[in-house]
Order: structure tokens, then C-alpha cells, then sequence
């Protein structure tokens, strides 16, 4: 549950600023790719209920997703990555 609000806050936070994109950044299906963010991602999701189109994600990482962004968050920086879900 905690996870959930700290997820949303640093979205809610996060959307003004992924307005301009980098395109250059990584996107979240590369990032997935290192073995550090995914086992940040596996840490997340642990024992959490999440929609289905996020258990296919985690399967895959095939979705839409937009370039990485450093965001700006209590006083520290955070890097954002966003997928969202396909049509």
C-alpha cells in the first residue's frame, strides 16, 4: 500500500514535468534491461495486486512508455520512467 501512494505522488508529481521530453533518455522497457532496475521493478511489484495490463508489462516490457526524466521531488531528484497502459 505504501508503495501504491509513493508511486502516485511521484506521478502526479512527475506529469508537468514529463511534458517536454528528452528523447534521447532511456525509456522504462530499457532500463528493464539492467539488472539493477529490474530487480527494483521485481521489489515493487512483490506481493502487490496490480492491474492486468501491468502483470503483462512485467512480463514483456512491450507497451507504451515515454523517454526518462529527472524530476525534482521533496528537495532531491528522482529519474521518472513511465509506462502506460496499451489500447
Amino acid at each position: 500500500m505504501l508503495v501504491r501512494l509513493l508511486l502516485a505522488a511521484l506521478l502526479l508529481g512527475a506529469v508537468p514535468a514529463l511534458a517536454q521530453d528528452d528523447p534521447e533518455a532511456p525509456y522504462l522497457f530499457d532500463l528493464m534491461k539492467q539488472p539493477p532496475y529490474l530487480a527494483a521493478w521485481k521489489g515493487m511489484l512483490a506481493g502487490e495486486t496490480v492491474p492486468a495490463w501491468v502483470k503483462t508489462y512485467a512480463k514483456d516490457f512491450n507497451g507504451p512508455a515515454t523517454p526518462s526524466k529527472d524530476v525534482a521531488v521533496g528537495g532531491g531528484a528522482l529519474y521518472a520512467r513511465l509506462g502506460v497502459q496499451g489500447a
